[in-house]
């Protein structure tokens, strides 16, 4: 049983690091909407120019919310070899939620990025 929560928060540990990446990898100068990933709402998928600056005002949320959400994910890989199943659970929920939370704080800002540039361009 014990393995088996090394594994999941080892995992999910990986996984909330590789948030960051994506979204920085989606604001770098070139990037276009993608179909796959990045942070898709209606107004960061117009067009390369707010897709670009959604993801630029979403990246400082994001990037914290993966430092944090990693931080619990490494608390429940050491609680779960400790043996302390109910610690794990407590640091695996905690990782998640940071997740959910500084996402869509992210979403908002890039959203409103976006549609700041797209408001510039009808102006």
């Amino acid at each position: 049983m014990i393995i088996e929560f090394v594994v999941i928060n080892a995992l999910m540990a990986v996984a909330v690091l590789l948030m960051p990446l994506l979204v920085a990898w989606q604001a770098r100068p070139g990037a276009t909407p993608s179909a796959w990933s990045g942070l898709r709402t209606e107004k960061t998928r117009v067009n390369a120019d707010p897709w670009q600056a959604g993801h630029r005002a979403a990246l400082p949320a994001v990037r914290f919310g993966g430092l944090i959400s990693f931080v619990f994910a490494v608390g429940g890989v050491v609680t779960a070899m400790q043996g302390w199943q109910g610690f794990t659970m407590m640091c695996a929920l905690a990782a998640g939620a940071a997740t959910l939370v500084t996402a869509g704080v992210g979403v908002a800002r890039a959203n409103d990025a976006a549609e700041g540039i797209l408001d510039d361009a009808d102006a």
